[in-house]
């Protein structure tokens, strides 16, 4: 990680790098090492989480590493979101907030973006 985080200092979240890290290694030896294909995906991983992890931050106004509604509401503007009406804003947190407790954690909503992302690389490696 403390390379990631000298060559790329804006992807500097050491949460989105083991994130993306485990995600990559798919052959779940978790020796330390990457094969060259997935380096690949852990920088595309890591790319993803970071932009992530931004987009998050944008509308976390009370930087509790959680969002609310509310936030998500008054910050949509943020997300390019700025014509979306309340309802549909509110449809999407309900699909985020799957445990309905009324906030959103940023943990739980990368855990969520994983098999997106495994999909996502699936395709794209399918269709080369």
């Amino acid at each position: 990680d403390l390379a990631v985080m000298h060559l790329w200092p804006s992807m500097n979240d050491k949460r989105a790098i083991m994130r993306a890290y485990k995600l990559a290694d798919s052959r779940g030896d978790s020796n330390g090492t990457l094969s060259k294909k997935e380096f690949f995906q852990f920088l595309h991983f890591l790319a993803e989480y970071t932009k992530l992890v931004q987009q998050f931050n944008a509308v976390d106004s009370d930087r509790d590493g959680r969002i609310s509604f509310d936030e998500l509401r008054r910050g949509k503007s943020k997300l390019g979101l700025g014509n979306i009406s309340d309802n549909e804003i509110r449809q999407v947190f309900a699909a985020m907030d799957a445990n309905v407790g009324g906030k959103v954690e940023v943990q739980k909503h990368r855990a969520q973006n994983d098999t997106k992302l495994q999909n996502d690389l699936r395709s794209a490696a399918m269709t080369r």
